[in-house]
Protein backbone atom coordinates (compact mmCIF):
# COMPACT_ATOMS: atom_id res chain seq x y z
CA UNK A 1 0.00 0.00 0.00
CA UNK A 2 1.29 3.78 -0.93
CA UNK A 3 2.00 6.07 2.10
CA UNK A 4 -1.23 7.56 1.23
CA UNK A 5 -1.80 10.78 3.49
CA UNK A 6 -4.84 13.38 4.20
CA UNK A 7 -2.17 16.08 2.52
CA UNK A 8 -2.21 14.36 -0.72
CA UNK A 9 -6.12 14.05 -1.69
CA UNK A 10 -9.08 14.24 0.69
CA UNK A 11 -12.29 11.95 -0.52
CA UNK A 12 -14.99 14.01 -0.19
CA UNK A 13 -17.78 11.62 -0.55
CA UNK A 14 -17.31 8.33 1.42
CA UNK A 15 -19.92 6.45 0.61
CA UNK A 16 -18.99 6.60 -2.59
CA UNK A 17 -15.51 6.03 -2.15
CA UNK A 18 -16.12 2.73 -0.44
CA UNK A 19 -18.09 1.51 -3.67
CA UNK A 20 -15.02 2.18 -5.48
CA UNK A 21 -13.92 -0.94 -4.29
CA UNK A 22 -15.99 -3.03 -6.75
CA UNK A 23 -14.60 -1.19 -9.35
CA UNK A 24 -13.29 -3.28 -12.26
CA UNK A 25 -10.29 -0.78 -12.38
CA UNK A 26 -7.78 -1.96 -10.36
CA UNK A 27 -6.00 1.58 -10.29
CA UNK A 28 -9.38 2.98 -8.82
CA UNK A 29 -9.48 0.57 -6.39
CA UNK A 30 -6.11 0.56 -5.16
CA UNK A 31 -6.61 4.36 -4.66
CA UNK A 32 -10.24 4.00 -3.26
CA UNK A 33 -8.61 1.47 -0.42
CA UNK A 34 -5.39 3.62 0.13
CA UNK A 35 -8.15 6.42 1.25
CA UNK A 36 -10.67 4.31 3.06
CA UNK A 37 -7.46 3.06 5.53
CA UNK A 38 -6.29 6.35 5.84
CA UNK A 39 -9.10 8.04 6.61
CA UNK A 40 -11.00 5.48 9.01
CA UNK A 41 -7.77 3.79 11.07
CA UNK A 42 -7.28 6.13 13.55
CA UNK A 43 -11.36 5.28 15.19
CA UNK A 44 -10.62 1.94 15.05
CA UNK A 45 -7.39 2.17 16.52
CA UNK A 46 -8.80 3.78 19.18
CA UNK A 47 -11.63 1.66 19.64
CA UNK A 48 -9.42 -1.39 19.69
CA UNK A 49 -6.72 0.53 21.83
CA UNK A 50 -10.31 1.36 24.50
CA UNK A 51 -11.08 -2.90 24.32
CA UNK A 52 -7.61 -3.02 27.05
CA UNK A 53 -5.29 -3.77 24.24
CA UNK A 54 -1.60 -3.17 23.80
CA UNK A 55 -0.30 -0.48 21.35
CA UNK A 56 1.18 -3.92 19.39
CA UNK A 57 -1.76 -5.43 19.74
CA UNK A 58 -4.02 -2.22 18.37
CA UNK A 59 -1.90 -2.27 15.65
CA UNK A 60 -2.22 -5.58 14.14
CA UNK A 61 -5.73 -5.86 15.21
CA UNK A 62 -6.36 -3.27 12.97
CA UNK A 63 -4.84 -3.96 10.41
CA UNK A 64 -6.37 -7.59 10.46
CA UNK A 65 -10.00 -5.52 10.71
CA UNK A 66 -9.08 -4.07 7.03
CA UNK A 67 -7.67 -6.99 5.68
CA UNK A 68 -10.65 -8.93 6.44
CA UNK A 69 -13.11 -6.34 5.51
CA UNK A 70 -11.41 -6.15 1.79
CA UNK A 71 -10.82 -9.91 1.05
CA UNK A 72 -14.25 -10.95 1.94
CA UNK A 73 -15.32 -8.09 0.06
CA UNK A 74 -17.72 -6.47 2.83
CA UNK A 75 -16.50 -3.26 1.85
CA UNK A 76 -17.60 -3.44 -1.92
CA UNK A 77 -20.48 -4.51 -0.97
CA UNK A 78 -21.59 -2.00 1.30
CA UNK A 79 -24.48 -0.37 1.12
CA UNK A 80 -25.27 3.36 1.76
CA UNK A 81 -29.34 2.70 2.44
CA UNK A 82 -27.97 1.12 5.35
CA UNK A 83 -27.12 4.24 6.97
CA UNK A 84 -24.16 5.86 8.87
CA UNK A 85 -20.76 4.58 6.98
CA UNK A 86 -19.40 5.31 11.11
CA UNK A 87 -21.42 2.60 12.55
CA UNK A 88 -21.16 0.39 9.88
CA UNK A 89 -17.38 0.54 10.97
CA UNK A 90 -17.94 0.08 14.65
CA UNK A 91 -20.09 -2.52 14.04
CA UNK A 92 -17.74 -4.31 11.96
CA UNK A 93 -14.71 -3.50 14.48
CA UNK A 94 -16.96 -5.09 17.21
CA UNK A 95 -17.52 -8.30 15.22
CA UNK A 96 -14.21 -8.77 14.47
CA UNK A 97 -12.80 -8.63 17.98
CA UNK A 98 -15.44 -10.78 19.08
CA UNK A 99 -14.96 -13.26 16.21
CA UNK A 100 -11.45 -15.86 16.61
CA UNK A 101 -9.79 -14.27 14.00
CA UNK A 102 -6.28 -13.57 15.45
CA UNK A 103 -5.95 -17.98 16.66
CA UNK A 104 -7.05 -18.69 12.93
CA UNK A 105 -5.08 -16.43 10.88
CA UNK A 106 -1.74 -15.46 12.57
CA UNK A 107 0.56 -13.88 9.70
CA UNK A 108 3.84 -12.10 9.88
CA UNK A 109 4.40 -8.30 9.72
CA UNK A 110 3.79 -7.21 5.91
CA UNK A 111 2.39 -10.82 4.97
CA UNK A 112 -0.87 -9.41 4.15
CA UNK A 113 -2.43 -8.44 1.01
CA UNK A 114 -3.02 -5.16 3.25
CA UNK A 115 -0.33 -2.66 4.92
CA UNK A 116 -1.86 0.40 6.89
CA UNK A 117 1.21 2.78 7.44
CA UNK A 118 0.23 3.03 11.14
CA UNK A 119 3.23 5.15 12.76
CA UNK A 120 3.10 3.54 16.54
CA UNK A 121 4.32 6.92 18.27
CA UNK A 122 2.12 9.02 16.25
CA UNK A 123 -0.83 6.43 16.77
CA UNK A 124 -0.69 7.13 20.60
CA UNK A 125 -0.49 10.74 20.07
CA UNK A 126 -3.49 10.83 17.93
CA UNK A 127 -5.08 8.36 19.94
CA UNK A 128 -4.08 10.46 23.81
CA UNK A 129 -5.13 7.04 25.56
CA UNK A 130 -2.98 6.45 28.81
CA UNK A 131 -1.62 3.71 30.02
CA UNK A 132 -3.83 1.86 31.85
CA UNK A 133 -6.77 2.77 29.53
CA UNK A 134 -9.00 4.99 31.76
CA UNK A 135 -12.72 5.42 31.68
CA UNK A 136 -13.44 6.49 28.00
CA UNK A 137 -15.73 3.69 26.58
CA UNK A 138 -14.52 1.97 23.38
CA UNK A 139 -17.33 3.06 21.66
CA UNK A 140 -17.37 6.74 22.61
CA UNK A 141 -13.58 6.65 21.69
CA UNK A 142 -14.42 5.81 18.58
CA UNK A 143 -17.27 8.26 18.10
CA UNK A 144 -14.33 11.35 19.27
CA UNK A 145 -11.76 9.53 16.68
CA UNK A 146 -14.29 9.79 14.06
CA UNK A 147 -15.09 13.50 14.63
CA UNK A 148 -11.49 14.29 15.15
CA UNK A 149 -10.40 12.21 11.71
CA UNK A 150 -13.09 14.27 9.62
CA UNK A 151 -12.34 17.70 11.19
CA UNK A 152 -8.34 17.11 10.02
CA UNK A 153 -9.47 15.67 6.75
CA UNK A 154 -11.88 19.31 6.02
CA UNK A 155 -8.75 21.16 7.52
CA UNK A 156 -6.63 19.22 4.81
CA UNK A 157 -8.75 19.89 2.48
CA UNK A 158 -9.39 23.48 3.01
CA UNK A 159 -5.41 23.94 3.14
CA UNK A 160 -4.92 21.93 -0.39
CA UNK A 161 -7.45 25.10 -1.87
CA UNK A 162 -6.11 28.04 -0.33
CA UNK A 163 -2.49 25.89 -1.71
CA UNK A 164 -4.13 26.22 -5.11
CA UNK A 165 -4.63 29.41 -5.04
CA UNK A 166 -1.09 30.78 -4.33
CA UNK A 167 -2.67 31.62 -0.18
CA UNK A 168 -0.74 28.86 1.44
CA UNK A 169 0.73 31.70 3.60
CA UNK A 170 -2.64 32.92 4.28
CA UNK A 171 -3.83 29.75 5.67
CA UNK A 172 -1.18 28.83 7.81
CA UNK A 173 -1.52 32.13 9.53
CA UNK A 174 -5.21 32.03 10.02
CA UNK A 175 -5.57 27.99 10.33
CA UNK A 176 -5.65 28.35 14.21
CA UNK A 177 -8.60 30.31 13.99
CA UNK A 178 -10.94 28.10 12.14
CA UNK A 179 -13.29 27.74 15.68
CA UNK A 180 -15.53 30.48 16.92
CA UNK A 181 -14.16 30.84 19.98
CA UNK A 182 -10.36 32.13 18.92
CA UNK A 183 -9.24 35.07 17.97
CA UNK A 184 -5.76 36.31 17.00
CA UNK A 185 -3.94 38.27 19.75
CA UNK A 186 -2.67 40.93 18.36
CA UNK A 187 -4.60 41.11 15.13
CA UNK A 188 -2.13 44.10 14.22
CA UNK A 189 0.56 42.48 14.46
CA UNK A 190 -0.84 39.29 12.49
CA UNK A 191 -2.02 41.79 9.62
CA UNK A 192 1.24 43.60 9.42
CA UNK A 193 2.59 40.37 8.76
CA UNK A 194 0.38 39.34 5.86
CA UNK A 195 0.45 43.16 4.57
CA UNK A 196 -3.15 43.30 5.28
CA UNK A 197 -5.45 45.86 7.17
CA UNK A 198 -7.00 44.67 10.17
CA UNK A 199 -10.58 44.64 8.49
CA UNK A 200 -9.35 42.62 5.73
CA UNK A 201 -7.93 39.76 8.40
CA UNK A 202 -11.14 39.35 9.79
CA UNK A 203 -12.82 39.10 6.70
CA UNK A 204 -10.34 36.10 5.49
CA UNK A 205 -10.95 34.70 8.69
CA UNK A 206 -15.01 35.01 8.60
CA UNK A 207 -14.60 33.41 5.40
CA UNK A 208 -12.17 30.43 6.43
CA UNK A 209 -14.88 30.16 9.33
CA UNK A 210 -17.88 29.57 6.56
CA UNK A 211 -16.05 27.20 4.33
CA UNK A 212 -14.88 25.06 7.20
CA UNK A 213 -18.53 24.72 8.54
CA UNK A 214 -19.73 24.38 4.84
CA UNK A 215 -16.90 21.65 4.21
CA UNK A 216 -17.52 19.71 7.38
CA UNK A 217 -21.25 19.51 6.87
CA UNK A 218 -21.13 18.16 3.45
CA UNK A 219 -18.43 16.02 4.94
CA UNK A 220 -20.43 14.31 7.61
CA UNK A 221 -23.42 14.14 4.58
CA UNK A 222 -21.01 12.03 2.37
CA UNK A 223 -20.83 9.52 5.39
CA UNK A 224 -24.61 8.95 5.73
CA UNK A 225 -27.19 7.36 4.00
CA UNK A 226 -30.06 9.52 2.68
CA UNK A 227 -32.72 9.31 5.07
CA UNK A 228 -29.61 10.63 8.07
CA UNK A 229 -29.49 13.76 9.10
CA UNK A 230 -26.39 16.22 8.87
CA UNK A 231 -27.33 17.86 12.14
CA UNK A 232 -28.06 14.95 14.24
CA UNK A 233 -25.33 13.44 13.38
CA UNK A 234 -23.32 16.47 14.14
CA UNK A 235 -24.43 16.66 17.19
CA UNK A 236 -24.00 13.31 17.53
CA UNK A 237 -20.54 13.94 17.05
CA UNK A 238 -19.95 17.21 19.14
CA UNK A 239 -21.23 15.20 22.20
CA UNK A 240 -18.14 12.77 22.25
CA UNK A 241 -15.98 15.65 23.50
Amino acid sequence: MSNFTHANRFPTTSWTMVARLADSDEGARHQALDEICELYWPPVYAFIRCRGKSPADAEDLTQGLFAELLERGDFGRADPLLGKLRTYLLTAATRFLASDWRHQHRQKRGGRSVLLSIDALRAEARCAIPEPVDGLSPDLAFDRHWAISLMEAVVAELAETYGKKDRAELFAAIRPFIQVDREPDNQRDLAASLNMSEPALRVAVHRLRQRYAATLRETVRSTLGPEESVEEELEALLSAF
